[in-house]
C-alpha cells in the first residue's frame, strides 16, 4: 500500500515538474486595447459618423420639442375656448409621447451602432493578435491592463493596430 502512495506521489511530482517547465517556456505578449480603440481608423470613422447622426437626431428632437412647446404655450392662452382645451391637451399628450418615443429610438440606434462597431473592432484586434502570436510564437496575448509590469518588447500594440487598420481597408 505504501508503494502505491510512493508511485502516485512520483507521478504527481512528475506532472508538477512538467507543468512548471511548460510555464517557464510560455511566452506572452501584450496589447493596449484601449489605445487601438482610440486610434484605429475604423473607430475614428465610426466616431465621426456617430457624431453626425447624433447632431442630426438632436436637430430633429429640437424641432419636435419646439413644436411641442408652441402647443403648450397655445394651450395657456386664455382666449382658447374650454372645448378646444381638451383637444389641445390630448394633442400635447400625444406629441409628448411621440417625442419621448423618438428620443428613445434615436438613443437605441446610436447605442446599437456603437456596440456593432466595438464588436467589429474587437474581432479585428483578436484576429490580428492571434495572427501575430502564431507568427512570433507567443503562447498568449493579454490586454496590457492585465499586466502590472511587462517588458516593452512584449508590447505588440503597434503591430496589432497596423493589422486592424489594414483589415478595415476596402
Amino acid at each position: 500500500m505504501n508503494i502505491k502512495k510512493v508511485v502516485w506521489a512520483m507521478v504527481i511530482l512528475g506532472m508538477a515538474a512538467t507543468s512548471s517547465v511548460q510555464a517557464a517556456e510560455a511566452k506572452f505578449a501584450f496589447v493596449d486595447v484601449q489605445k487601438i480603440f482610440a486610434e484605429a481608423n475604423a473607430a475614428k470613422a465610426a466616431q465621426t459618423s456617430l457624431r453626425q447622426k447624433e447632431g442630426q437626431y438632436k436637430k430633429e428632437l429640437e424641432a419636435k420639442g419646439s413644436s411641442l412647446q408652441k402647443l403648450i404655450e397655445a394651450l395657456q392662452d386664455p382666449k382658447v375656448a374650454d372645448a378646444d382645451r381638451a383637444e389641445k391637451a390630448n394633442e400635447i399628450r400625444a406629441k409628448r409621447e411621440e417625442f419621448q418615443k423618438t428620443a428613445t429610438d434615436y438613443e437605441k440606434r446610436l447605442n446599437d451602432e456603437r456596440n456593432s462597431v466595438s464588436e467589429d473592432i474587437l474581432k479585428a484586434i483578436k484576429q490580428a493578435s492571434q495572427d501575430i502570436a502564431k507568427e512570433k510564437g507567443y503562447t498568449a496575448v493579454l490586454s496590457s491592463n492585465q499586466g502590472l509590469y511587462y517588458d516593452n518588447e512584449l508590447d505588440i500594440t503597434a503591430d496589432t493596430l497596423a493589422r486592424v487598420n489594414d483589415a478595415a481597408k476596402p
